[in-house]
């Protein structure tokens, strides 16, 4: 008897950590029935399964202006395995404040743990996300195009469609400037790119919800000055 669950037992064992491992982890992860286990890397992979489908998702963040508050937001991301789409960090109207933008794809589930965790950092103010319906985002773009005395006329033309300002002329060259949605842009890039795009620089998205308020108020960060 002994002899005959000593073999059975590995084999029951080999097959968890190998074949049946993988046909299982799906069907944990979908009910949620038993707790993940293993690296980190490993639960991420099933709570994602479990969370529902991976979106872009635009947040901002309220930190103090001090050394390494970047470091540490964007350190939380990458612990977490987030694909993080674009960063961008500027002032706000407070002296002292900063706001950092960060667009992310993850899902639902997932996202909101993470917005816990940089509540929880120090120098994080308020974290808040920008849905696309109810906030205005902006891209901003400067792109260097090929140009001949031929080819001019109908760069300048496809960059008045966008609504993009000449910036720079050279013999060779236009630079152009333009600001809106990442799909504006977007199209704007494949527009130029038959007639050769040879230097771009792209910000990352900016945003502010619509309406009066601001984040600072809502973080009741306002100067009272």
């Amino acid at each position: 008897m002994s002899q005959h669950q000593s073999q059975n037992r590995p084999t029951a064992q080999g097959h968890r950590s190998t074949q049946g491992h993988r046909s299982t982890q799906g069907h944990r992860s979908t009910q949620g029935q038993r707790p993940t286990q293993g690296p980190g890397h490993g639960r991420i992979v099933e709570q994602r399964a479990a969370a529902g489908p991976v979106r872009r998702h635009t947040l901002s963040v309220l930190v103090q202006d001090v050394p390494g508050v970047l470091t540490r937001v964007a350190g939380l991301f990458a612990r977490r395995a987030f694909n993080i789409h674009s960063l961008a960090v500027g002032v706000t109207e407070v002296p002292g404040l900063s706001r950092i933008t960060v667009v992310v794809e993850a899902d639902e589930r997932l996202l909101e743990q993470v917005t816990k965790q940089l509540h929880k950092l120090i120098n994080v103010l308020k974290v808040v996300e920008l849905p696309d319906a109810s906030s205005v985002q902006r891209d901003h773009l400067l792109v260097k195009v090929r140009t001949d005395s031929t080819t001019r006329p109908l760069v300048v033309q496809a960059a008045e469609l966008f609504r993009a300002g000449v910036v720079d002329v050279a013999p060779g060259s236009l630079t152009l400037e333009a600001t809106g949605s990442a799909d504006k842009l977007n199209a704007l890039l494949a527009m130029l790119e038959p007639y050769g795009v040879t230097e771009l620089v792209r910000s990352g998205t900016l945003g502010l919800a619509r309406g009066s308020k601001s984040l600072t108020d809502r973080a009741g960060q306002r100067g009272s000055a």
